[in-house]
């Protein structure tokens, strides 16, 4: 599997708290679903399901230190 870069439309810091967030990674190819999943303390939520869109909306509802992550996978795989 590729490697994904994930990019945010600012920085991520204690003004980003009930702010909308854009999350966007490069498409790595044609036919591809992407899942966008956050953490913090050990609670994970998926904020977009398996989709074509490689970009999606978040808005952090707490200060914290955040992980994101995106899984992608083939559609027809």
């Amino acid at each position: 599997m590729s490697e994904l870069q994930i990019l945010f439309d600012t920085e991520l810091n204690v003004a980003c708290v009930n702010k909308e967030k854009i999350i966007k990674v490069q498409p790595i190819d044609k036919d591809v679903l992407y899942k966008f999943i956050v953490g913090i303390d050990g609670i994970w939520k998926t904020i977009q399901d398996y989709s074509e869109k490689n970009e999606c909306t978040w808005i952090p509802n707490w200060q914290g230190k955040y992980i994101v992550m995106v899984q992608a996978k083939k559609i027809n795989w």
